[in-house]
Protein backbone atom coordinates (compact mmCIF):
# COMPACT_ATOMS: atom_id res chain seq x y z
CA UNK A 1 0.00 0.00 0.00
CA UNK A 2 1.59 3.54 -1.38
CA UNK A 3 0.36 5.57 1.64
CA UNK A 4 1.75 3.07 4.42
CA UNK A 5 5.48 2.60 2.92
CA UNK A 6 7.93 5.28 3.20
CA UNK A 7 9.79 6.15 -0.26
CA UNK A 8 12.13 4.03 -1.94
CA UNK A 9 14.80 6.97 -1.52
CA UNK A 10 13.76 7.64 1.76
CA UNK A 11 13.79 3.95 2.43
CA UNK A 12 17.31 3.49 1.22
CA UNK A 13 18.71 6.22 3.12
CA UNK A 14 16.91 4.73 6.23
CA UNK A 15 18.77 1.81 5.99
CA UNK A 16 22.19 3.38 5.72
CA UNK A 17 21.53 5.15 8.94
CA UNK A 18 20.63 2.03 10.21
CA UNK A 19 24.53 1.42 10.05
CA UNK A 20 25.80 4.25 11.83
CA UNK A 21 22.93 4.85 14.63
CA UNK A 22 21.97 7.85 15.40
CA UNK A 23 25.42 9.25 15.49
CA UNK A 24 26.71 11.97 17.99
CA UNK A 25 23.12 12.67 18.87
CA UNK A 26 21.91 12.22 22.34
CA UNK A 27 17.92 12.21 23.49
CA UNK A 28 17.41 15.40 25.33
CA UNK A 29 14.87 17.54 26.77
CA UNK A 30 12.44 19.04 23.82
CA UNK A 31 9.01 20.78 24.27
CA UNK A 32 5.81 17.99 24.97
CA UNK A 33 4.68 19.49 21.40
CA UNK A 34 7.74 17.98 19.75
CA UNK A 35 9.28 14.80 19.36
CA UNK A 36 13.08 16.65 18.22
CA UNK A 37 14.91 19.04 17.22
CA UNK A 38 16.34 19.03 13.76
CA UNK A 39 19.19 22.15 13.39
CA UNK A 40 16.37 24.49 15.39
CA UNK A 41 13.31 23.39 13.49
CA UNK A 42 10.90 20.98 15.52
CA UNK A 43 9.16 18.07 14.50
CA UNK A 44 5.92 18.01 15.96
CA UNK A 45 4.59 15.20 17.90
CA UNK A 46 1.20 15.54 15.78
CA UNK A 47 3.28 14.89 12.84
CA UNK A 48 4.78 12.14 14.31
CA UNK A 49 1.64 10.91 15.58
CA UNK A 50 -0.18 10.92 11.80
CA UNK A 51 2.85 9.34 10.44
CA UNK A 52 3.00 6.42 12.45
CA UNK A 53 -0.69 6.07 12.48
CA UNK A 54 -0.17 5.57 8.24
CA UNK A 55 2.22 2.70 9.16
CA UNK A 56 0.48 0.85 11.82
CA UNK A 57 -2.49 0.32 9.28
CA UNK A 58 0.00 -1.20 6.94
CA UNK A 59 1.68 -3.64 9.74
CA UNK A 60 -1.51 -4.93 10.74
CA UNK A 61 -2.84 -4.93 6.98
CA UNK A 62 0.65 -7.20 6.29
CA UNK A 63 0.50 -9.14 9.79
CA UNK A 64 -2.30 -8.79 11.08
CA UNK A 65 -3.98 -6.55 14.46
CA UNK A 66 -2.10 -8.63 16.44
CA UNK A 67 1.31 -7.24 15.73
CA UNK A 68 1.52 -5.38 18.13
CA UNK A 69 2.31 -7.67 20.83
CA UNK A 70 5.04 -9.06 18.78
CA UNK A 71 8.68 -8.93 19.86
CA UNK A 72 12.27 -7.87 17.68
CA UNK A 73 15.26 -9.70 18.31
CA UNK A 74 16.12 -6.77 20.44
CA UNK A 75 13.77 -7.42 23.07
CA UNK A 76 11.26 -4.37 21.68
CA UNK A 77 7.86 -4.43 20.55
CA UNK A 78 6.99 -4.16 17.20
CA UNK A 79 5.00 -0.85 18.27
CA UNK A 80 8.45 0.45 19.86
CA UNK A 81 10.35 -0.54 17.01
CA UNK A 82 8.15 1.51 14.70
CA UNK A 83 8.28 4.54 16.81
CA UNK A 84 12.08 4.68 16.77
CA UNK A 85 11.82 4.10 12.80
CA UNK A 86 9.40 6.72 12.36
CA UNK A 87 11.25 9.22 14.55
CA UNK A 88 14.40 8.22 12.31
CA UNK A 89 11.94 9.13 9.21
CA UNK A 90 11.07 12.30 10.36
CA UNK A 91 14.45 13.73 10.98
CA UNK A 92 15.83 12.41 7.90
CA UNK A 93 13.36 14.11 5.98
CA UNK A 94 13.51 17.28 8.15
CA UNK A 95 17.44 17.16 6.99
CA UNK A 96 16.79 16.46 3.01
CA UNK A 97 14.42 19.57 2.98
CA UNK A 98 16.58 21.63 4.87
CA UNK A 99 19.67 20.73 2.72
CA UNK A 100 16.81 21.44 -0.52
CA UNK A 101 15.95 24.71 0.06
CA UNK A 102 19.51 26.10 0.60
CA UNK A 103 19.99 25.23 -2.86
CA UNK A 104 16.46 27.26 -3.84
CA UNK A 105 14.67 23.83 -5.10
CA UNK A 106 11.14 24.25 -4.79
CA UNK A 107 8.12 21.71 -5.23
CA UNK A 108 5.17 23.56 -7.22
CA UNK A 109 1.58 22.77 -5.93
CA UNK A 110 1.40 21.23 -9.60
CA UNK A 111 3.71 18.47 -8.62
CA UNK A 112 1.73 17.39 -5.41
CA UNK A 113 -1.56 17.48 -7.37
CA UNK A 114 0.01 14.90 -10.01
CA UNK A 115 1.73 12.94 -7.38
CA UNK A 116 -1.90 12.97 -5.17
CA UNK A 117 -4.24 11.01 -7.59
CA UNK A 118 -3.03 7.51 -6.87
CA UNK A 119 -2.93 7.97 -3.01
CA UNK A 120 -6.95 9.46 -3.43
CA UNK A 121 -7.36 5.40 -4.80
CA UNK A 122 -5.90 4.20 -1.97
CA UNK A 123 -8.72 2.76 0.31
CA UNK A 124 -7.13 2.26 3.56
CA UNK A 125 -5.58 6.14 3.30
CA UNK A 126 -9.30 7.75 2.64
CA UNK A 127 -10.51 5.76 5.80
CA UNK A 128 -8.04 7.28 7.72
CA UNK A 129 -9.01 10.49 6.16
CA UNK A 130 -12.44 9.83 7.14
CA UNK A 131 -11.85 9.06 10.75
CA UNK A 132 -10.10 12.41 10.84
CA UNK A 133 -6.64 10.55 11.60
CA UNK A 134 -5.54 12.11 8.40
CA UNK A 135 -6.40 15.36 6.27
CA UNK A 136 -5.65 16.18 2.46
CA UNK A 137 -3.05 18.76 3.75
CA UNK A 138 -1.20 16.65 5.40
CA UNK A 139 -1.20 13.74 3.13
CA UNK A 140 0.08 16.86 0.69
CA UNK A 141 2.84 17.44 3.18
CA UNK A 142 4.47 14.11 2.95
CA UNK A 143 4.27 14.02 -0.45
CA UNK A 144 5.78 17.31 -0.37
CA UNK A 145 8.59 15.90 1.66
CA UNK A 146 8.95 13.23 -0.74
CA UNK A 147 9.61 15.20 -3.89
CA UNK A 148 12.10 17.33 -2.11
CA UNK A 149 14.12 14.10 -1.70
CA UNK A 150 13.88 13.29 -4.75
CA UNK A 151 14.87 16.74 -6.38
CA UNK A 152 17.76 17.21 -3.62
CA UNK A 153 19.35 14.59 -4.60
CA UNK A 154 18.84 14.72 -8.57
CA UNK A 155 20.68 17.64 -7.52
CA UNK A 156 23.29 16.53 -5.57
CA UNK A 157 24.45 13.73 -7.66
CA UNK A 158 24.56 16.49 -10.59
CA UNK A 159 27.40 17.91 -8.74
CA UNK A 160 28.93 14.74 -8.38
CA UNK A 161 28.67 12.83 -11.20
CA UNK A 162 29.51 9.32 -11.40
CA UNK A 163 31.93 8.73 -14.37
CA UNK A 164 32.72 6.51 -17.07
CA UNK A 165 35.45 5.36 -15.05
CA UNK A 166 34.19 4.80 -12.09
CA UNK A 167 31.26 2.65 -13.90
CA UNK A 168 33.56 0.64 -15.77
CA UNK A 169 35.77 -0.10 -12.86
CA UNK A 170 32.48 -1.00 -11.03
CA UNK A 171 31.78 -3.78 -13.94
CA UNK A 172 35.34 -4.85 -13.73
CA UNK A 173 35.37 -5.53 -9.91
CA UNK A 174 31.71 -7.36 -10.20
CA UNK A 175 32.15 -9.41 -13.29
CA UNK A 176 29.86 -12.33 -11.75
CA UNK A 177 27.31 -9.95 -11.45
CA UNK A 178 26.19 -9.87 -14.76
CA UNK A 179 26.62 -13.45 -15.73
CA UNK A 180 23.58 -14.40 -16.33
CA UNK A 181 22.78 -18.68 -15.48
CA UNK A 182 19.30 -20.05 -16.02
CA UNK A 183 17.56 -22.95 -17.18
CA UNK A 184 13.99 -23.39 -18.07
CA UNK A 185 12.45 -26.94 -16.62
CA UNK A 186 9.44 -28.78 -16.44
CA UNK A 187 9.44 -31.82 -14.00
CA UNK A 188 7.44 -35.02 -13.10
CA UNK A 189 7.67 -35.88 -9.34
CA UNK A 190 6.64 -39.30 -7.28
CA UNK A 191 6.87 -40.88 -4.77
CA UNK A 192 8.05 -44.45 -6.27
CA UNK A 193 11.70 -45.04 -7.99
CA UNK A 194 9.64 -47.66 -10.04
CA UNK A 195 6.92 -45.42 -11.18
CA UNK A 196 9.81 -42.91 -11.83
CA UNK A 197 11.60 -45.30 -14.22
CA UNK A 198 8.36 -46.11 -16.08
CA UNK A 199 7.52 -42.80 -16.86
CA UNK A 200 11.01 -41.90 -18.21
CA UNK A 201 10.22 -45.31 -21.03
CA UNK A 202 6.76 -43.65 -21.75
CA UNK A 203 8.30 -40.48 -22.05
CA UNK A 204 11.09 -41.94 -24.42
CA UNK A 205 8.65 -43.65 -26.31
CA UNK A 206 6.65 -41.02 -27.13
CA UNK A 207 4.28 -39.85 -24.86
CA UNK A 208 3.74 -36.39 -24.04
CA UNK A 209 5.66 -35.01 -20.65
CA UNK A 210 3.38 -32.32 -19.94
CA UNK A 211 0.19 -34.99 -19.98
CA UNK A 212 2.10 -37.84 -17.46
CA UNK A 213 3.07 -34.58 -15.05
CA UNK A 214 -0.78 -33.73 -15.48
CA UNK A 215 -1.49 -36.97 -14.46
CA UNK A 216 1.37 -38.43 -11.84
CA UNK A 217 3.18 -35.59 -10.83
CA UNK A 218 2.03 -35.05 -6.90
CA UNK A 219 3.50 -31.28 -6.55
CA UNK A 220 1.65 -27.80 -7.24
CA UNK A 221 3.34 -28.04 -10.65
CA UNK A 222 0.90 -30.85 -12.36
CA UNK A 223 -1.79 -28.47 -13.50
CA UNK A 224 0.70 -26.63 -15.43
CA UNK A 225 2.22 -30.11 -17.14
CA UNK A 226 4.72 -29.66 -14.73
CA UNK A 227 6.68 -26.74 -15.64
CA UNK A 228 8.77 -24.87 -13.22
CA UNK A 229 9.68 -21.77 -15.36
CA UNK A 230 13.29 -20.17 -15.50
CA UNK A 231 15.54 -20.58 -12.64
CA UNK A 232 19.05 -19.73 -11.69
CA UNK A 233 21.90 -21.50 -9.47
CA UNK A 234 20.86 -21.91 -5.74
CA UNK A 235 17.18 -21.60 -6.18
CA UNK A 236 16.62 -25.84 -6.03
CA UNK A 237 17.86 -28.37 -4.12
CA UNK A 238 21.47 -29.86 -4.78
CA UNK A 239 20.96 -32.89 -6.82
CA UNK A 240 17.90 -31.57 -8.74
CA UNK A 241 19.94 -28.36 -9.27
CA UNK A 242 23.02 -30.50 -10.78
CA UNK A 243 20.61 -32.58 -12.98
CA UNK A 244 19.01 -29.77 -14.28
CA UNK A 245 21.79 -27.63 -15.41
CA UNK A 246 23.62 -30.48 -16.52
CA UNK A 247 20.82 -31.70 -18.72
CA UNK A 248 21.03 -30.60 -23.13
CA UNK A 249 17.99 -28.80 -24.18
CA UNK A 250 15.42 -31.21 -24.89
CA UNK A 251 17.05 -33.46 -22.86
CA UNK A 252 14.67 -35.52 -20.27
CA UNK A 253 16.90 -37.06 -17.54
CA UNK A 254 17.61 -41.38 -18.04
CA UNK A 255 17.12 -41.49 -14.29
CA UNK A 256 15.37 -40.63 -11.56
CA UNK A 257 16.63 -37.68 -9.73
CA UNK A 258 15.82 -39.09 -5.59
CA UNK A 259 15.72 -35.33 -3.54
CA UNK A 260 13.95 -35.67 -0.07
CA UNK A 261 10.87 -34.57 -1.81
CA UNK A 262 10.78 -37.67 -4.11
CA UNK A 263 12.16 -38.74 -7.28
CA UNK A 264 12.04 -36.22 -10.24
CA UNK A 265 11.91 -36.79 -13.90
CA UNK A 266 13.20 -33.22 -15.49
CA UNK A 267 12.55 -31.92 -19.14
CA UNK A 268 14.69 -29.03 -19.72
CA UNK A 269 13.26 -26.91 -22.35
CA UNK A 270 15.83 -23.65 -22.65
CA UNK A 271 19.00 -22.70 -21.43
CA UNK A 272 20.56 -18.96 -21.08
CA UNK A 273 24.15 -18.64 -20.08
CA UNK A 274 25.26 -15.23 -21.12
CA UNK A 275 26.75 -11.84 -19.84
CA UNK A 276 25.71 -8.68 -19.64
CA UNK A 277 27.32 -6.27 -21.91
CA UNK A 278 28.95 -3.20 -20.30
CA UNK A 279 26.49 -1.16 -22.38
CA UNK A 280 23.10 -2.98 -20.70
CA UNK A 281 24.36 -2.57 -17.74
CA UNK A 282 26.08 1.04 -17.89
CA UNK A 283 22.65 3.08 -16.45
CA UNK A 284 22.50 0.25 -13.36
CA UNK A 285 25.61 0.87 -12.53
CA UNK A 286 25.47 4.60 -12.82
CA UNK A 287 22.34 4.10 -10.46
CA UNK A 288 23.72 2.03 -7.95
CA UNK A 289 26.88 3.82 -7.78
CA UNK A 290 25.02 7.51 -7.37
CA UNK A 291 22.55 5.73 -4.58
CA UNK A 292 25.72 4.74 -2.54
CA UNK A 293 27.00 8.21 -2.77
CA UNK A 294 24.15 9.84 -2.02
CA UNK A 295 23.74 7.75 0.98
CA UNK A 296 27.32 8.75 1.81
CA UNK A 297 26.34 12.37 1.98
CA UNK A 298 23.20 11.81 3.71
CA UNK A 299 25.31 9.65 6.64
CA UNK A 300 27.53 12.86 6.81
CA UNK A 301 24.98 14.87 7.33
CA UNK A 302 22.78 13.15 9.87
CA UNK A 303 26.46 13.28 11.49
CA UNK A 304 26.68 16.67 11.64
CA UNK A 305 23.46 17.89 12.48
CA UNK A 306 22.39 19.20 16.11
CA UNK A 307 19.46 16.93 16.73
CA UNK A 308 18.02 16.68 20.74
CA UNK A 309 15.17 14.13 20.77
CA UNK A 310 12.36 13.81 23.17
CA UNK A 311 13.06 11.01 25.72
CA UNK A 312 9.37 9.19 25.41
CA UNK A 313 7.59 8.73 21.93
Amino acid sequence: MKNVKIGVLLLALLMAFALIGCGSNEEEEVSEDAIAVVNGEEISRETFEQVLAMYQVGYEAEFGEDVWEMTIESGETVLEALKQEVSQILILERLVIQRAEEQNLSVSEEEIDAAMEPYMEDLALVELMEDGTLDEEFIRGQLKKELYAEKYQEWYLSENEVTEEEIEEFYEANSDIFDVLQVQARHILVEDQELARDLIDRIQEGESFEELAMEYSTDGSAAGGGDLGYFGPGQMVAPFEEAAFSQEVGEVSEEPIETQFGYHIILVEDRIDESESLDDARENIRSHIGNQRFQTHMSELFEEAEIERTEEL
